[in-house]
């Protein structure tokens, strides 16, 4: 399985060292040919190393990439961001209940 993910991680845009969300934007906008499976993947965005320290929502994402359904996973692998192409593909709506097992 290392092999396998070292082969995925190689069709990811890289976001380690982004210091704002616009700077995650510009690099997706730069990489946009990188794609894997035609979604655009990345990784290593974190918003505690940004001057705003919050979360970014996805409608700048949506206005960049609205036809290419984008996956942004934070450093940690905690979070992620996707665009709403990515949630209709998905098909994640407002509706959708997220239920935790115990």
């Amino acid at each position: 399985m290392s092999f396998y993910g070292y082969g995925v991680d190689l069709k990811k845009i890289w976001l380690i060292g982004t210091d704002s969300y616009e700077a995650i934007l510009d690099t997706l906008v730069l990489k946009k040919d990188i794609k894997f499976m035609g979604w655009i993947f990345g990784r290593g965005w974190d918003q505690n190393d940004w001057e705003v320290k919050e979360f970014p929502d996805n409608t700048k994402l949506d206005s960049l990439f609205p036809d290419v359904p984008v996956f942004l996973m934070r450093i940690d692998g905690h979070a992620a961001l996707v665009n709403s192409k990515a949630l209709a593909i998905c098909g994640v709506t407002e509706d959708t209940k997220v239920e935790a097992e115990n």
